[in-house]
């Protein structure tokens, strides 16, 4: 103030409001550090006794190296996500904004893009994690610019940061170079949606989004190993490019490339006026460009490395949201050891891995669960909770061989799980069923079709003897709308074969009800079987065995039946019957709240 008498009484009032904003925004820790230890001091003499001090601070540059105001004297309090209220009123404001300020962008299409939008990040379908991700006014507001460039909807966190890097390293703040250009003046939509602009690549700074994501990603990575994203210098992130620049053959200048970085693209942004002090502009584009260098780069086992610490834990999200199968299933084998499974934060990230990722592999589990010297019981858990919800029918293989390995409560939830891993799809209505059996089992497969006509049913295609499993028209089986289908296992171990197996995965695919039948003089395991069985009729047919059978082929209107996976007709959830019994609950092994282990009683439920 230049009225050292005015600042005298406002400094002086005893119910004074001081906020201090950007507490964070002091680069050097030290200084950090040595105000927060200032201010505390100051607060504690009788003339401040009155004031109140609101102090904010990005999360990552509070609470470490001393950097932490005094319990007693402040409250931590976090600053909450946009609710669901405030999500669409941002989105349509931005629109309307949009609108009125950028040359060919109509209320029309704004409105419905806005509408578009809404309704995209309302669906139930979208994920937990990408509706708190976007509850962030930043990313929510580089959202709506995405979708106004004319882009998808990302439907993964990895490709929503991907359309953030590329939506600021191809734009142009056209105001910026224009000569006499006023402020209230409109940007140009159709240059703005251009890929290239010929006035950005006039900057000599200007490089390729591909090629400026190739010189990011390794410098994001430096700075996350170091559990930083504000502690390079200019002159130390200028080296980095230039390295960089000169390992892809690149001959633009490192200083010009980080200028147009800092002052167009505004992907780098400086922590502090003059300090120096450089990183990136979100934490969460830091952490997408580690990620997707660890995958380029194959830094699989580093990252499993880093495990343990949870500022790694996103990048370990991401990094199986951008690779395949195979970068899945290596991430896994590394990550599914007894402290990563036991630990409930780092198991809800190996589940979240699940979730995000481009494509699962199951097998590295299935091998856990398979394996001739099992892990304890409470690994074993741990890992069935991982898969838990997967609808796959090898899993559900191995599930149904573990149940019968195991006792108490691993073998409980190894059979729930291959019930709701067996896939389900389709109606659960109508009477017209198929009877398919091998070649081998022709015998066996006409006499299951009597039996269920015997009872009403009408077997597909018709009167006679089923058609063979190998031969049978499964297109026509389509057309006919058959939903259900008995598949009889006999002595002859045909399903082992992959055009077997395939033909079985593929009637699941489209909808087919598979139940696995036994017939007399069946030999071999039950659990090598490829989907689960339905009813052991290998002492003999009888009419109580066959009535089960039905019951599971077209389940009646009285509900589900047990360990029966279903999908609910009104809700559409798939959800299993579970009897209710005894069980024994908690373990001595894990101490806390955990112990002691006690037989308790539950009453039937529904499960998911």
């Amino acid at each position: 103030m230049k009225d050292p008498t005015l600042a005298r009484v406002v400094l002086e009032h005893p119910h004074l409001l001081v906020l201090l904003d950007g507490l964070d925004e002091i680069a050097d820790p030290g200084l950090r550090a040595d105000f927060c230890a200032h201010l505390g001091q100051q607060l504690r003499r009788n003339e401040y006794a009155g004031w109140r001090v609101v102090v904010t601070s990005r999360p990552a540059g509070y609470g470490r190296d001393r950097c932490r105001l005094a319990d007693d004297q402040f409250t931590e309090v976090a600053l909450q996500p946009l609710g669901q209220e405030q999500v669409p009123q941002l989105v349509e404001r931005w629109f309307q904004e949009a609108a009125r300020k950028l040359e060919g962008y109509g209320q029309e299409r704004a409105t419905r893009d806005a509408e578009e939008l809404k309704r995209a990040l309302a669906r139930p379908d979208f994920g937990q994690r990408m509706e708190v991700m976007f509850a962030t006014p930043l990313l929510l507001t580089l959202l709506c610019v995405v979708v106004q460039r004319g882009k998808e909807m990302p439907r993964s966190r990895a490709k929503f940061y991907d359309e953030c890097l590329r939506v600021l390293l191809e734009r142009w703040h056209a105001a910026k170079d224009r000569d006499g250009e006023t402020k209230g003046e409109k940007t140009s939509a159709t240059e703005d949606r251009t890929d290239k602009p010929a006035a950005m690549k006039a900057h000599p700074g200007f490089l390729d989004a591909e090629v400026a994501i190739d010189v990011l990603r390794p410098i994001a990575y430096t700075l996350h190993l170091h559990e930083t994203r504000d502690e390079v210098s200019t002159d130390e992130l200028a080296l980095q490019i230039y390295r960089r620049l000169q390992a892809l053959q690149r001959r633009e200048d490192a200083d010009e490339v980080l200028q147009w970085l800092l002052e167009r693209a505004a992907v780098i942004v400086e922590f502090g006026e003059k300090s120096g002090r450089l990183g990136f502009f979100h934490l969460h584009i830091q952490e997408y460009l580690t990620a997707l260098h660890v995958e380029r780069e194959g830094f699989l086992a580093e990252l499993a490395g880093h495990f343990e610490r949870e500022w790694w834990h996103e990048v370990a999200r991401l990094v199986v949201s951008i690779g395949g199968k195979r970068t899945f299933a290596e991430r896994l084998v590394l990550l599914l050891v007894e402290e990563h499974l036991l630990d409930e934060k780092r198991h809800g990230v190996l589940r979240d891995m699940f979730v995000d990722a481009r494509e699962v592999d199951l097998a590295p589990v299935r091998r856990r669960l398979d394996g001739e010297n099992l892990p304890e019981p409470e690994v074993l858990l741990a890992l069935i909770r991982l898969v838990q919800g997967r609808r796959d029918p090898e899993l559900a293989a191995s599930a149904r061989a573990l149940a019968a390995r195991t006792k108490g409560f691993v073998k409980t939830a190894a059979e729930h799980l291959a019930a709701t891993a067996t896939p389900l799809t389709g109606e659960t209505g109508g009477v017209s069923v198929a009877v398919l059996a091998h070649s081998g089992d022709a015998d066996q497969g006409l006499a299951l079709a009597r039996e269920l006509r015997r009872l009403g049913m009408t077997v597909w295609p018709g009167a006679g003897a089923p058609p063979s499993l190998e031969s049978f028209d499964r297109k026509q089986l389509e057309k006919d709308k058959v939903t259900a289908a008995a598949v009889v296992f006999g002595a002859k171990a045909w399903w082992t074969a992959e055009a077997m197996r395939a033909r079985l995965e593929m009637l699941q695919v489209k909808g087919v009800r598979l139940v696995g039948v036994r017939p007399p003089g069946a030999t071999g395991p039950a659990e090598a079987l490829p989907i689960a069985v339905g009813v052991d009729c290998s002492a003999g047919w009888n009419d109580e065995k066959i009535r089960v059978l039905r019951g599971l082929l077209v389940p009646g209107p009285g509900g589900p039946v047990e360990g029966q996976a279903f999908v609910e007709q009104v809700t559409g959830i798939r959800l299993v019957w579970v009897p209710g019994g005894p069980f024994t609950m908690g373990s001595n092994k894990l101490g806390g709240r955990a112990s002691p282990e006690q037989r308790v009683r539950v009453l039937p439920f529904l499960s998911l």
